[in-house]
């Protein structure tokens, strides 16, 4: 959520400033930068934001700022990996589903795996599931992106089992390879008949992304 509306920011600037400053005080102990720049040097928080109080002021703040946008402008806000969102953050993407319904917002969210029992976000979204790719679409995209057919069985396996289904992961996966010298083109031929060990694999997915 945070990330999302970082890359908000210059639309708050240019469409909405009144209510960015008016709101700062609040949005500041989210987003930092605020106290830096845009006419806010030296910022200082509400100094009444402390427990549930900060929190549900938080939470409008953001609603508010995200519904002066959207009238002037619609707005597409994408998060990514909600499976990752801690209990916090899951309650303020509820709150902002459920108070930003009317205005002219598309929320984008993007669940790896299925979401866990029912979490209350669930509620204000339509769901649209995409099928993993199977091992023959993501041999067609490992293809395409080493500029070859001639791919080894062994190492084809490796980046099926690790990726599972993620086209995302495939990526994220052969670029990890070539930037740490595993996968190594030699001649314009990469050397992916070599069979991966796991210290030349990242230990799980959430490493991966944070390379």
């Amino acid at each position: 959520i945070v990330q999302a509306l970082r890359g908000l920011l210059p639309s708050f600037r240019e469409l909405v400033p009144g209510d960015l400053d008016r709101l700062a005080p609040v949005l500041v102990k989210l987003l930092p930068e605020l106290g830096s720049a845009g006419g806010n040097m030296g910022l200082i928080p509400a100094a009444d934001l402390d427990g549930g109080n900060e929190k549900s002021r938080l939470q409008a703040a953001i609603t508010e700022l995200l519904g002066s946008l959207a009238a002037k402008r619609g707005t597409v806000v994408v998060i990514e990996d909600v499976q990752w969102a801690d209990p916090l953050s899951a309650e303020l993407l509820t709150y902002i589903l459920r108070n930003t319904k009317d205005s002219a917002i598309l929320f984008v969210l993007n669940h790896r795996n299925a979401p866990e029992g029912e979490p209350a976000w669930l509620s204000a979204t339509t769901q649209a599931l995409l099928p993993a790719l199977t091992p023959e679409e993501i041999k067609g995209m490992v293809s395409s992106m080493l500029g070859t057919d001639t791919i080894g069985e062994a190492f084809l396996g490796k980046i099926v089992e690790f990726a599972e289904g993620n086209p995302f992961f495939v990526e994220g996966l052969l670029e990890h390879l070539v930037r740490n010298k595993t996968l190594v083109k030699t001649k314009g031929k990469w050397n992916s008949d070599i069979v991966r060990t796991p210290d030349q694999m990242p230990s799980n997915l959430q490493n991966l992304l944070l390379e």
